[in-house]
């Protein structure tokens, strides 16, 4: 949808007009799941995502400047309301970081048992893991031949520490730890084992 769609069906909707309304919410929420469609949250959590987005957007409609296109304005509001998910999941803990015996608080005040089927044994984890590994690999044979390279394979495939490295390759200690934490940021800050 272009801008100047965007803006007529605004006036329109603000006017009272049910139908702008309705493709308004279509377009919103379309655009909404194209974004969190490819972080790694839960269905349940995505939907929620956009739905509070949508809901953002629609109280937002009247204060909207046209400073910024209604995408970057609406996909702000998305990537907000992601990042409120992700810290609420954190501050819970995530139901995969749960306890098998902590307790549950209903809003009621009553306290139960919550109870979560273990997933230590889950085939996505060692997916995850795999998956990871395979990236890992495919990030240290791109590298270009040389020192760097050797470092990383060392201590990633070698499983040498440090200073084991540093007295094999005679270099200092420094040096290999900052290549080793270059890497890894380029990484995301993995841990490369």
């Amino acid at each position: 949808m272009k801008q100047e769609k965007f803006l007529m069906l605004r006036e329109m909707y603000l006017n009272g007009n049910s139908t702008a309304g309705t493709k308004l919410y279509k377009e919103l929420y379309n655009i909404g799941m194209y974004i969190v469609y490819r972080t790694r949250l839960r269905i349940e959590d995505r939907e929620d995502i956009v739905a509070e987005a949508v809901a953002g957007a629609f109280n937002g409609l009247a204060s909207y400047t046209y400073e910024y296109s209604y995408k970057t304005w609406y996909g702000r509001i998305v990537k907000n309301k992601m990042i409120d998910c992700i810290k609420k999941l954190n501050v819970r803990g995530g139901f995969d970081k749960l306890s098998l015996d902590s307790f549950y608080n209903k809003p009621d005040g009553e306290v139960n048992p919550f109870e979560i089927p273990d997933n230590s044994q889950n085939p996505l984890d060692k997916m995850d893991k795999a998956y990871m590994k395979e990236i890992l690999r495919k990030r240290i044979f791109a590298l270009p031949e040389g020192i760097i390279k050797q470092v990383i394979i060392m201590h990633v495939y070698g499983e040498k520490t440090n200073t084991e490295i540093m007295y094999e390759l005679k270099l200092s200690k420094s040096y290999v730890a900052q290549i080793i934490h270059r890497f890894k940021n380029s990484l995301g800050g993995n841990n490369l084992h």
